[in-house]
């Protein structure tokens, strides 16, 4: 009981900010060429605010049930497949770093 309480609300968190922008992309709130770079900060606030584990789990969580919901929506396709792994990646390793920082030099 004690684990839920500590990943609910980081698995809460990242679901809620990283559905959000996925709302603002469909709205058309957010666009142009670099919009996708919306998700890069919400992955450093979620580790900085979550600690690494936590923060990566929070940061991927949204992501792969968004990326499997497009896949099960649509064909599937190699190069689709591989850009969800690559945005994965990059979120896991900018939440992770940003928590290990966060740990490292926490006064």
């Amino acid at each position: 009981m004690d684990r839920l309480r500590r990943w609910l609300p980081a698995l809460l968190a990242g679901v809620i900010a990283e559905f959000g922008v996925a709302v603002a992309f469909h709205q058309g709130w957010i666009g142009g060429t670099l919009a996708g770079l919306a998700f890069l900060p919400t992955a450093v606030i979620l580790g900085w605010a979550f600690g690494a584990a936590r923060g990566i789990a929070a940061a991927l969580l949204p992501l792969l049930v968004l990326g499997t919901l497009d896949q099960l929506r649509a064909r599937p396709a190699a190069g689709a497949i591989a850009a969800i792994a690559y945005v994965a990646l990059l979120l896991a390793f900018l939440a992770g770093m940003t928590g290990a920082m966060r740990a490292r030099y926490r006064r």
